[in-house]
């Protein structure tokens, strides 16, 4: 008995430490964060148990059965349907304009802004035989500058201004060897009054008219044109007395007007105002021009009322230039030009009425002449053309037939 009941003390004792020492365990864990030892945290952490190797539960719902059930796939993405996109409409480059053979001796249909340097070398030759005996031709030489300034105020207008420089070398006097140089004033005795007489020079050089005017252009039917002229010369050029200027009066008519193939007629009138009215009609496309042209021109005397005897005179004019492209820089021209007194001058009644006569008739009433050469079409800096041309111009009929000219033309335009 005594054996029990030690041994039921000794257990009762014992429970009671064990029951004291949990009481204390959470006071001495809690205490042991404060002044504890390197080391000493691993002798308070509390051994694992069974409950603490419970895994976590699984990222997906278990069924009954406890087999998992897959993810259902993610839907896959659906790609927007395509919006369709008008056409692009890309615009045909724009055509360029079918190039333009500019005439020799007729107006440009085409307005542009140019300076013009127009220059020929007339070679003539004249019968200076007198009436009755054989036919003896000297030669004679005539220069004739005419610069035109061109601006176009509109892609329909253009207004043009120009004005001219000629020099003449008539044949000499007499046709003899020993005969007098025309460009030297001449000094004789007259067998009369036996006083000296003095003849002055034919050789001269005069300014001509001016003249400014302008065209309007309009375009049809896509390859043609038309245009219609006006202009007004300025009565400003020098010889106007063939006595007190032979030399001058002499260069501006006939040698300055035939020089120019009489299309310029009216710039070498200096005792006259003029009036001008034109039209041109052109078809411009497959690298080839066709131009025809028709101006009228009417004459007032304002000027020497004793050397020109015709207060009003009309005068004609009319073209047709063929022009084709042999290339982009290079094209050819030909063109034909006629000029008729549409009144009655007293010069041109009085040389009509020598047929009648038996005398030679000059052929004053009316001129034709041809042109034919080559254009060249260079491009320079800064959008500007250089289109030179050099054209041979025979004489056909007419004045320019009988004294047998022949003209070189050097015309430079430069379009701006």
């Amino acid at each position: 008995m005594t054996t029990f009941h030690s041994n039921r003390n000794a257990f009762a004792s014992l429970l009671a430490v064990a029951a004291v020492t949990l009481l204390e365990a959470p006071t001495a864990i809690a205490q042991s964060g404060q002044g504890q030892t390197p080391g000493s945290d691993q002798a308070l952490v509390p051994a694992p148990s069974a409950m603490t190797n419970i895994p976590p539960p699984p990222p997906y719902p278990l069924t009954p059965g406890g087999d998992s059930v897959a993810p259902a796939p993610a839907p896959k993405p659906v790609a927007p349907a395509p919006v369709e996109q008008p056409p692009v409409v890309v615009a045909p480059p724009a055509a360029s304009p079918a190039p333009y053979s500019l005439p020799f001796g007729l107006r440009p249909i085409v307005p542009v802004s140019v300076l013009r340097l127009d220059t020929v070398f007339a070679f003539y030759q004249q019968n200076i035989a007198a009436a009755g005996q054989p036919e003896r031709y000297e030669n004679g030489f005539t220069g004739a500058f005419l610069p035109t300034i061109g601006y176009r105020f509109h892609p329909s207008w253009m207004g043009i201004f120009r004005f001219g420089v000629v020099g003449n070398r008539p044949p000499r006097i007499t046709g003899d060897e020993a005969g007098a140089d025309n460009c030297e004033d001449q000094t004789t005795v007259d067998p009369t009054t036996m006083q000296p007489k003095t003849t002055l020079t034919k050789c001269g050089v005069a300014s001509t008219n001016m003249l400014l005017g302008g065209f309007y252009s309009h375009k049809f039917a896509d390859s043609f044109r038309f245009s219609l002229f006006a202009a007004t010369t300025i009565p400003v050029g020098s010889g106007v007395s063939a006595t007190s200027e032979p030399g001058a009066s002499g260069a501006e008519a006939p040698a300055g007007l035939l020089s120019r193939s009489a299309m310029d007629n009216v710039m070498f009138a200096v005792n006259d105002w003029a009036l001008l009215e034109g039209l041109d009609l052109a078809y411009i496309g497959h690298k080839l021009t066709v131009q025809a042209e028709v101006t009228f021109f009417e004459l007032f005397r304002v000027r020497n009322e004793a050397a020109n005897v015709d207060v009003y005179k009309v005068n004609f004019t009319a073209g047709l230039h063929v022009g084709y492209f042999l290339a982009n820089f290079l094209s050819f021209g030909a063109e034909v030009r006629y000029q008729r007194w549409l009144s009655d001058p007293k010069s041109v009644v009085a040389d009509e009425a020598n047929a009648d006569k038996g005398l030679p008739v000059q052929g004053l009433r009316q001129n034709l002449s041809l042109a034919v050469g080559p254009r060249f079409h260079i491009k320079l800096p800064g959008g500007r053309w250089l289109r030179p041309a050099l054209a041979y111009e025979p004489g056909l009929a007419g004045l320019l037939a009988t004294r047998k000219y022949h003209t070189l033309q050097v015309d430079i335009p430069i379009l701006f």
